[in-house]
């Protein structure tokens, strides 16, 4: 593949078992080599060990280097395949080594009547669930997201709130308040732009809003749309705080989506746009 990498059998094999040792680099581009082959089915038993072997390298040095931080955000702005190396950084420990703060959370048990997956599988199926709104084969399933999605020009931003929305879970305090703080110095360490983490900050932030609005408002009362309307600010920040609540909410159990849920998202979506 590259003088690092091989492909064997369709799996990325490193060329020598101590490669990280002499590159540490090399450790998160593992992931993007992956993403980028096609063809690739996973990581070769002897990369597995290596990642291994190499896990006490993924240190604070490690997690600010900027050659590392720039690796990270090209994996988040792949046309494809980020699902699979996400799920395969989380299953390697990579990920909660690299996003110190991803690590409280493997792993974590949520208690309440909705939630079926720990809480960082659940964060990996909300980022699967925003991610196929952009494939065009997975278009049949929730047209309006896919249509909005088609119209959306950084699936990147909406990756990375799908990751933070649920992070700061199970420290006290509110959740969505202490990830706003852990997205606003993410964005700020990986240089993505003010406008953009501003976006990012207020998905974390109000990440809850649109499902609760939806859900035990009356939607024909013009001063509840009047007021979210005005907490959402423009329709760029709508549709990408509907999109998070429709994957959220699809991936927090697989009964907890209907019909009549997705009809009041809707509903408020088209009447706030309206406002807006």
């Amino acid at each position: 593949i590259n003088p690092r990498f091989n492909d064997k059998a369709g799996m990325v094999d490193v060329v020598s078992d101590d490669l990280y040792q002499r590159e540490p680099h090399a450790i998160l581009e593992t992931f993007l080599v992956f993403q980028k082959g096609m063809g690739l089915k996973g990581l070769s038993a002897r990369t597995l060990r290596a990642l291994y072997n190499a896990r006490d390298l993924m240190d604070a040095r490690f997690r600010s280097d900027p050659v590392n931080r720039a690796t990270f955000m090209q994996i988040l702005v792949q046309p494809q395949g980020i699902t699979h190396a996400m799920r395969l950084m989380n299953q390697t420990s990579v990920l909660g080594r690299y996003l110190w703060v991803f690590r409280r959370i493997v792993g974590q048990m949520q208690h309440d009547l909705f939630h079926v997956y720990t809480v960082d599988q659940h964060i990996l199926t909300v980022l699967r669930n925003v991610r196929r709104f952009f494939i065009a084969d997975h278009a049949h399933e929730y047209p309006f997201c896919s249509q909005l999605a088609a119209g959306w020009d950084k699936p990147w931003l909406l990756f990375i709130a799908a990751l933070f929305h649920d992070i700061a879970k199970g420290r006290g305090g509110d959740h969505s308040q202490l990830g706003t703080l852990e997205v606003r110095r993410f964005c700020k360490q990986h240089g993505v732009g003010k406008d953009d983490t501003a976006l990012a900050e207020f998905l974390v932030r109000e990440h809850l809003t649109m499902s609760h609005i939806a859900q035990k408002s009356d939607l024909s009362d013009t001063d509840v749309i009047q007021a979210f309307a005005q907490r959402v600010g423009n329709e760029r920040h709508l549709t990408a705080l509907y999109l998070l609540t429709v994957a959220d909410i699809r991936g927090t159990s697989p009964k907890v989506w209907n019909a009549w849920k997705g009809k009041l998202l809707e509903d408020l979506y088209r009447y706030t746009a309206r406002i807006l």
